[in-house]
């Protein structure tokens, strides 16, 4: 029993986590960063420090409008 209980403590040491974060040990989270972008907003930033709007976005990168049976697949819970 006991040699059991210490074969198990001595693999729980040697375990090592699989999941590296990118901060370190001693990085702060921001409240409100965390998680991306915070509630409403639209802005991205670019690598120079620029802010670019939803209307400034290229055509491209824009989001897609959504009709009316999305909306409603959307409210019913995804069943039509």
């Amino acid at each position: 029993m006991k040699t059991s209980l210490l074969l198990r403590s001595v693999q729980a040491a040697k375990r090592t986590p699989s999941i590296k974060f990118r901060g370190g040990a001693n990085s702060q989270v921001t409240p409100g960063r965390a998680g991306g972008s915070k509630g409403g907003s639209t802005a991205s930033s670019s690598g120079s420090g620029q802010v670019l709007e939803d209307f400034q976005l290229p055509l491209r990168f824009r989001r897609q409008q959504i009709d009316d049976r999305e909306i409603a697949a959307i409210n019913s819970g995804g069943a039509l």
